[in-house]
């Protein structure tokens, strides 16, 4: 990955930390068909009550909000598939993206 996956974001891979899809304790492995490059929000989005993410088996990542929205990973920057926001749905702006490096 060349930065955060989650859709749209534009946080380059040097601000990322790797985020293993399928919990290590849940037997999820540390391999790179089981890791995903997330900003340090996106990553704490990811590990909300009421938001799960899943691997698609096609390099691509899929996440499911609190409302039931269907959101679909990106690649180097680029869409993977169409998505749509919670905003588009219920009129609520999506997930804030980071503009600035994270600190420290």
């Amino acid at each position: 990955d060349a930065g955060c996956v989650f859709p749209d974001c534009d946080a380059p891979g040097s601000w990322c930390v790797i985020h293993h899809v399928t919990p290590w304790h849940q037997g999820g492995h540390t391999d790179v068909n089981n890791m995903a490059m997330l900003c340090p929000h996106h990553h704490s989005i990811t590990h909300t009550n009421n938001w799960t993410m899943a691997d698609n088996g096609d390099q691509t990542f899929s996440w499911i909000t609190p409302h039931g929205i269907h959101l679909t990973s990106q690649r180097h920057g680029q869409n993977t598939h169409n998505h749509k926001h919670e905003h588009d749905k219920h009129g609520t702006s999506p997930p804030k993206q980071r503009s600035d490096p994270p600190p420290g």
